[in-house]
């Protein structure tokens, strides 16, 4: 049941960006901040944006931000650290 209404208020949000022609990356954010909901996409719109417009190069950051932004992908953010974690020994 928390599975549903949560896919349900993302889906909502989605919609709403996508009326509204929501596509630049800090208006996404301030309607986030508006909406003041935890949703499944908090770490696309968190992590993984962010990340295709500053560790991508120019070509790359044309095939997928537009994609990303529009939420026509959706992505995760993972990051390692050398010499740490459970297999350092």
């Amino acid at each position: 049941q928390r599975y549903q209404e949560s896919a349900r208020k993302c889906a909502a949000f989605h919609l709403l960006c996508e009326q509204e022609g929501l596509v630049d990356s800090q208006e996404i954010r301030w309607a986030y901040e508006a909406v003041d909901e935890i949703l499944p996409t908090d770490v696309h719109v968190a992590m993984f944006i962010p990340a295709l417009e500053h560790q991508t190069n120019d070509d790359q950051r044309r095939r997928w931000l537009p994609l990303a932004q529009s939420f026509r992908i959706l992505g995760a953010y993972v990051q390692t650290e050398l010499g740490h974690g459970s297999n350092v020994r």
